[in-house]
Parts: structure tokens; C-alpha cells; sequence
């Protein structure tokens, strides 16, 4: 029989397991199989945070596509608060910009609340920062 660690995971789990990433684990959901972006990411992280990178299919880059990915989105987010992320990065923009930014401050909500992990998305990262510093208004393009 495998016995409960503290934080009530079986012996065994990722919980209980040394690793490099002391400072905790950044999960990160990149729409498309393109390189690039995880690098980027891991290149600004600080020594010790591990980053586990999971991958949607986009390959069209059209409105159907994007409006259709956020189950696969979800899916993605479940596996990475499986392995206990500290913080997860669905990331992407147009797939959420297809949401609107209402509807994608609620599904994060939903999200985060879900699955008892910290999760942030581009746009929502984006509007924290113009409230930071006071913006009203910006014009942007991806």
C-alpha cells in the first residue's frame, strides 16, 4: 500500500521527488508545435523554476480553429495541475481574443478555481500591466 505524502498525494508522486526546480514549476500550453516560445519563456525564468511545455495542434491559424480549442485548452490545463504546477501559461492570444476579454476573465476564473492553480494568460497579463501603469487605452495587433 502506497502512504499519503502531507499534502494528501500518494508516496511516490511529483510532490516528493527531488528536482531542479526548487523555486516551483511554470506549466505552459503553447497553441501551436512551433519552437520558439518556450525558449523564450525558459531564457527569462530564474534558475531553480522548471518548465513543463504541453502543445495544442493549431496548424490553419483560423477563427474556427481558435474558437474550437479551448476543451483541448482545458484538457491541457487539467494535466498540468495534475503534476502540481505552481503556475500555468495557457498561451496563445488569438485563441482567447476569439473569446473576447469578459469571456476570458471568466474562464480563467472558472479555471483557476477548478483546479486550485494560479493561471494567467496572455491578454489578462497584458491588462495587468496597462492597469499598473495607469493606461485607459491602447491600441495592439498580434
Amino acid at each position: 500500500m502506497v502512504s499519503p505524502t502531507d499534502d494528501g498525494r500518494p508516496a511516490g508522486t511529483r510532490s516528493d521527488m527531488p528536482f531542479s526546480s526548487w523555486r516551483g514549476t511554470v506549466g505552459i500550453i503553447n497553441p501551436t508545435m512551433r519552437p520558439g516560445a518556450t525558449e523564450e519563456v525558459i531564457r527569462l525564468l530564474p534558475e531553480g523554476i522548471g518548465v513543463i511545455p504541453l502543445f495544442l495542434n493549431i496548424r490553419r491559424g483560423a477563427r474556427d480553429e481558435f474558437a474550437g480549442a479551448m476543451p483541448a485548452y482545458e484538457q491541457q490545463v487539467a494535466l498540468l495541475a495534475e503534476q502540481a504546477c505552481d503556475l500555468i501559461h495557457p498561451a496563445g492570444a488569438p485563441p482567447f481574443m476569439v473569446l473576447g476579454l469578459q469571456a476570458e476573465a471568466r474562464l480563467i476564473a472558472a479555471w483557476e478555481q477548478k483546479y486550485r492553480t494560479t493561471i494567467f494568460s496572455v491578454a489578462a497579463n497584458y491588462v495587468e500591466k496597462l492597469k499598473d501603469l495607469n493606461e485607459r487605452t491602447n491600441d495592439g495587433a498580434t
